[in-house]
């Protein structure tokens, strides 16, 4: 389409799967008919997408470094999406409201709810959120990192959550406090932090980024908990209470916890 006068395509109805990639000259708006039940989308620039109600499987949504809002409210039978990676300007994300399984969004995330029914939350790097609140239904946060903004995580109503594991939010360093008392974990892992943070500057600068310090300084974790590692890097944390967690046969992490004063394990670990 490089040289061409190209600027409307009208796609067929029916039922199939479309695939968009490979051409950095198709932009503008691409309505996506009704009818399309999967979609491959890869390396094009269009600065909106509109997603019909019958989309249940998105293969790919990857490299459109122009999009900066995307909405799957109308996808009310995809319960499963693994997209965005590289989308280097998406801000806001509108999620289908049976989705269950959420993974591999990698995109400077600002505005998201997450859905009632979500279970799987997985592979999400970069956001740049700065409060989560995590739903009743989720069962499992795994390889949730490198979100350098966030400062809240309401833990409040995840009462099935059993697993939050492999680095979740590893280098999210403006966390101060971490409270899953109401969660029924076995498995904790992660909340690790470079000591310190690098800054990313943008824009240019000769100056080098400032570092930025790991605030955490409050933890409250479940009796239910066997296997925790977790809070390397946090000089801010003076105490840490895992006594009353009689379950727990493991225990890692930890290092780089220079004014860790108390820490309370169970009478009975190994």
């Amino acid at each position: 389409f490089k040289d061409s006068k190209l600027v409307d395509v009208k796609m067929p109805s029916g039922s199939y799967h479309l695939v968009v990639q490979d051409n950095p000259y198709m932009c503008g708006e691409l309505c996506i008919p009704e009818g399309v039940y999967a979609l491959d989308y890869k390396n094009a620039r269009h600065s909106s997408v509109s997603f019909p109600s019958t989309l249940r499987d998105m293969k790919s949504f990857s490299n459109n470094r122009i999009i900066e809002r995307v909405d799957l409210s109308a996808c009310s039978n995809m319960t499963s999406l693994s997209a965005f990676y590289g989308c280097a300007k998406l801000e806001e994300l509108i999620l289908p409201s049976a989705l269950e399984i959420l993974s591999d969004v990698y995109a400077p995330i600002k505005r998201v709810e997450f859905p009632k029914g979500l279970k799987y939350w997985k592979a999400c790097n970069g956001w740049e959120i700065e409060s989560l609140v995590l739903p009743e239904s989720l069962l499992e946060i795994e390889c949730v990192k490198n979100m350098p903004l966030l400062k809240s995580i309401d833990a409040s109503a995840a009462v099935q959550l059993t697993s939050v594991s492999y680095d979740a939010f590893n280098e999210s360093p403006f966390v101060e406090n971490v409270d899953f008392s109401n969660s029924p974990l076995k498995t904790f892992e992660g909340f690790y932090y470079k000591t310190p943070v690098r800054a990313i500057a943008s824009g240019g600068t000769r100056f080098p980024a400032p570092c930025i310090a790991n605030r955490l300084k409050k933890v409250v974790l479940p009796p239910t908990l066997e296997y925790f590692d977790a809070f390397r890097g946090s000089p801010l944390l003076t105490e840490l209470r895992l006594d009353h967690c009689c379950n727990l046969e493991v225990i890692r992490g930890l290092q780089d916890c220079t004014n860790l004063e108390s820490l309370y394990i169970p009478s009975g670990l190994k």
